[in-house]
């Protein structure tokens, strides 16, 4: 179901949308740890596993850096569009 972002926002106490994007974070978290914890959709291996920083260093950080940065190319272009595009 889709509705109006202006909806969205109307029914929050702020009209932040860091506030939409903490609540979404929140319910993932949420979620993937009871559907980790109680189902068998979710296995999580051996949980107590130490990663060493050079490990850490390899696989998180790229990871997270490629991320933020498309996230930024993302909002750069996204602002550059004019209002009628985004509403096509």
């Amino acid at each position: 179901m889709t509705t109006h972002p202006k909806t969205n926002f109307a029914s929050f106490p702020t009209h932040s949308p860091i506030f939409l994007t903490t609540t979404h974070l929140v319910f993932a978290t949420i979620a993937t740890r009871i559907m980790a914890n109680f189902t068998s959709l979710i296995e999580m291996g051996e949980i107590n596993s130490s990663m060493s920083w050079h490990q850490w260093r390899t696989t998180i950080v790229p990871i997270g850096a490629l991320f933020s940065a498309s996230l930024c190319f993302n909002n750069v272009a996204y602002i550059s569009l004019s209002v009628p595009f985004i509403q096509m």
